[in-house]
C-alpha cells in the first residue's frame, strides 16, 4: 500500500453515480471520441470488472478523493497488473480524472485513455450503485484473475505417470473405448450433436436426399445423371423404412420431417414445379430448404388443425393424423396429410379472409389446380382411392356451433390428371434440382 493510501471497502468509496459518468465519457478527450465507444462498452462489462479490479486504495485530500486499484490485463494475466488512479471531487460531485499509471509496464494505450481506466470507472459506479449499508467488504485484495498464475505455477507434470495406462477405468477407456461406451449409453436423438458423426445413419435418415446423394456418390461407378440416381434410390429405400418414416414424422413439425422434405417435391409445391420455368428463383430455394414466410392461413390452419380433425372424424371413420409420406417407386416426391383414414386423404385449408377462398375452389365448388395436385399427389403417396379437401371459413374460431364453417369437397381420382402433373414437376427436378443436389454433396 502506497504512503498516505488506507485500504478500501464498499462504503470508503466516493459517489460516483450515473450522471457523473456520462458527464466524464462526454467532456474528456480522452474518452469522448466516437471510435471509443466499442471499447467503453466492452471495459463495462460485468464478470470482468468482478474479476480484473482489486487492490483498491484510497486518501481523502480536501475532499478529494484519489482512488487507486490494480487491474489485470485480460490477455497477459500473468504479467503485472497495471495501475489506475481515479480523482473524485466530491463536494463538486465531479469526477476530475481517470487514467492509467502503467504505459512503462506495457499498456501501449494508457496515455489516450485505455480499456483498464475505463473499466476502474465503471467498476466505481457499479459499487456505489448497489451499496449495502452491512457490506464491509473489503476491496484491498488480489484480482480473482490474477490468481491464474497460482495455478500455472502448481501444474507439475511429474504427478503423471509416465509408465503408461495402469488404472482398470483407463484401460477401458482408451484406444477409442470411452466413444464406444459413450455412443452405447446415449440414446438415439434427432438433436444435432457432434455423436451424429459417429453413429450410423438410422433407416429414416437414410432416405434423406443429401444421404442418398453422398451414398450414391460413393459408388465407384456414379456419374451426374439423374436416371442413374433415382434407380439408385428406389433401391435404397424400402418399405419398411417409409412406415417407419411416417410414423416418425407425425406432428409434420420434427427436425427429421424437415430433413426429409429436403430436395423433394412435395405435395404442396407439386403444382408450382409443374409448371416452373425458372431454375433459379424462390420455389428452388424453398424445395432446396431455404426457409419460406408462413402466411396468415397457415398459422392459422395450425391453430385451428386438432379441432378441425375432431369434427372431421364426426363424418368418417377412423380419422388420424399423419406424417410424410415417402414410397420406392417415387424417390423424388413426398406428401404430408393433415389427417388420414383407410380409404381417404383430408387436406385442411383455413383461409384467413373470405374473399381468399377463390384460391381453393371457385364459384361452382370445383377444386382450383393447386389444390387438386397436392390432393392428387397425397392419394398417390398413400395409395388411397379417394380425397377431401376440408375448408374451415372464417368465424369458425368466434361461433359456438363452428362446425357449420367446416365444408367437404371429396375429390375423385383422376390418373391423367396426376400423371401429367408428375411428370412435368418431375422433369423440372432432374433438369434443375438434382444438379443442385448432386454439386452440393
Amino acid at each position: 500500500m502506497e504512503a498516505g493510501f488506507r485500504k478500501a471497502d464498499i462504503n470508503s468509496l466516493p459517489k460516483v453515480d450515473f450522471y457523473m459518468v456520462q458527464h466524464f465519457l462526454s467532456t474528456n478527450d480522452k474518452f469522448r471520441d466516437a471510435n471509443k465507444r466499442g471499447k467503453i462498452q466492452r471495459s463495462s462489462n460485468p464478470d470482468y470488472l468482478k474479476t480484473a479490479i482489486g487492490r483498491v486504495q484510497y486518501k481523502i485530500e480536501n475532499d478529494v478523493f484519489t482512488v487507486k486499484a490494480r487491474v489485470v490485463p485480460e490477455h497477459k494475466v500473468t504479467k503485472r497488473q497495471y495501475s489506475v488512479v481515479a480523482v473524485i471531487d466530491n463536494q463538486e460531485e465531479e469526477i476530475k480524472d481517470v487514467f492509467c499509471e502503467s504505459e512503462s509496464d506495457g499498456c501501449k494505450a494508457a496515455a489516450g485513455g485505455c480499456k483498464h481506466a475505463v473499466a476502474f470507472l465503471f467498476y466505481l459506479y457499479e459499487k456505489y450503485s448497489s451499496p449495502s449499508p452491512t457490506d464491509t467488504t473489503c476491496l484491498w485484495k488480489v484480482p480473482q484473475l490474477a490468481r491464474v498464475d497460482e495455478n500455472i505455477d502448481n501444474f507439475d507434470l511429474s504427478l503423471h505417470n509416465p509408465s503408461g495406462i495402469k488404472r482398470k477405468n483407463d484401460v477401458e477407456n482408451g484406444s477409442g473405448r470411452f466413444l464406444e461406451t459413450l455412443l452405447g449409453k446415449c440414446p438415439d436423438s434427432h438433436t444435432n450433436t457432434a455423436l451424429k458423426y459417429h453413429k450410423s445413419t438410422s433407416q429414416s435418415d437414410a432416405c434423406c436426399m443429401y444421404n442418398l446423394m453422398l451414398e450414391f456418390k460413393s459408388q465407384p461407378l456414379s456419374t451426374n445423371d439423374s436416371k442413374a440416381f433415382i434407380s439408385f434410390c428406389k433401391c435404397s429405400i424400402s418399405v419398411q423404412a417409409c412406415t417407419s418414416i411416417e410414423v416418425n414424422t407425425r406432428g409434420q413439425n420434427s427436425s427429421l420431417w424437415h430433413r426429409l422434405k429436403f430436395g423433394r417435391i412435395t405435395a404442396s409445391k407439386l403444382y408450382e414445379l409443374s409448371r416452373c420455368l425458372t431454375p433459379d428463383g424462390s420455389l428452388v430455394n424453398a424445395v432446396m430448404g431455404y426457409s419460406s414466410q408462413t402466411t396468415e392461413a397457415m398459422e392459422r390452419g395450425l391453430r385451428l388443425e386438432n379441432k378441425v380433425v375432431d369434427i372431421i372424424s364426426k363424418h368418417y371413420k377412423n380419422v388420424r393424423r399423419c406424417g410424410l409420406y415417402l414410397h420406392p417407386r417415387y424417390p423424388a416426391f413426398g406428401a404430408s396429410p393433415d389427417a388420414i383414414n383407410e380409404n381417404t386423404v383430408f387436406e385442411i385449408k383455413c383461409p384467413f379472409k373470405e374473399e381468399n377462398i377463390k384460391y381453393y375452389i371457385n364459384k361452382n365448388g370445383k377444386l382450383k389446380d393447386k389444390v387438386n395436385c397436392q390432393i392428387h399427389l397425397q392419394m398417390v403417396m398413400t395409395q388411397k382411392e379417394n380425397g377431401v379437401l376440408v375448408l374451415v371459413r372464417p368465424g369458425f374460431e368466434k361461433n359456438r356451433n363452428p362446425e357449420k364453417f367446416v365444408e367437404f369437397h371429396e375429390v375423385n381420382f383422376d390418373k391423367d390428371f396426376i400423371t401429367k402433373a408428375m411428370k412435368s414437376s418431375y422433369k423440372f427436378w432432374c433438369e434443375h434440382i438434382f444438379i443442385k443436389l448432386y454439386g452440393r454433396f
